[in-house]
């Protein structure tokens, strides 16, 4: 499974009726290569690409457009970032690219960005402020998730902002690595990244140790040391029962 309430409820519903142990396996990128962009330097591309000023506090929603995911409440936002030096980016494709593009012609402060090639993505990551986690608890799957694009974020050095997910509250106060919005409204994401822009020293320097830590943590070449288990024992278990047979 891939986050810890997921395999809490699993083993709460289903151990008594003999159920194996349930292992967690988080969906986690690779490191980003350091000799492509170094640790303490931006790669520029998201920044170039969208004519963004090194000023422009970037607030980066990246990943599949479609419905539940949060993206309704924050394009909400577009007509109150007009004015302020927050830009809010949308990377990526989907069910609601049409109403980001329109947003995106319409609000000077709203920004289209097509999906990248994806061993490009960390490094257009990597330009944000903030990454945004904003998918709606509408059911259980959604409400225990842990989200590829919080991992991205993560790995390339970029902050998260989230909302009331459990597991990404979890893993954003162990690590200290973002903020948490309390609320589903768009105007509690208004006030969240208001907050945020204004927030000096930045969120993205306060939460640069707590970045590295979790860069060292979560990442698959430490993840994956569960998954190969779990194929070793199976493999195994083949080989028995075929000499069996």
């Amino acid at each position: 499974v891939v986050s810890p309430s997921i395999q809490s409820a699993y083993e709460e519903r289903y151990m008594r009726h003999e159920l194996p142990p349930v292992r967690l396996v988080r969906n986690v990128p690779g490191k980003l290569d350091a000799s492509i962009v170094p640790k303490d330097e931006s790669s520029g591309l998201l920044r170039d690409s969208l004519g963004l000023g090194r000023d422009d506090f970037v607030a980066l929603y990246q990943g599949a457009f479609t419905i539940n995911r949060g993206i309704e409440e924050l394009l909400e936002l577009s007509a109150h970032l007009t004015g302020t030096h927050i830009h809010l980016v949308f990377m990526g494709y989907g069910l609601l690219e049409n109403e980001v593009r329109s947003a995106a012609d319409a609000f000077p402060n709203v920004h289209f960005q097509p999906a990248v090639p994806y061993e490009q993505v960390l490094q257009y990551t990597r330009d944000a402020d903030v990454g945004l986690v904003s998918v709606r608890p509408i059911c259980l799957s959604y409400l225990y998730c842990l989200p590829n694009k919080l991992f991205e974020c993560i790995q390339a050095g970029v902050p998260v902002l989230v909302n009331e997910l459990p597991d990404c509250v979890a893993l954003v106060e162990e690590f200290e690595v973002g903020a948490v919005v309390r609320g589903e409204s768009a105007q509690d994401w208004l006030h969240a990244l208001q907050k945020l822009a204004l927030q000096q020293p930045s969120l993205k320097e306060t939460a640069g140790p707590g970045l590295q830590r979790a860069q060292s943590e979560l990442n698959w070449g430490k993840e994956q040391t569960v998954l190969a288990a779990i194929y070793h024992r199976i493999e195994g278990t083949q080989r028995d029962l075929t000499a069996a047979s």
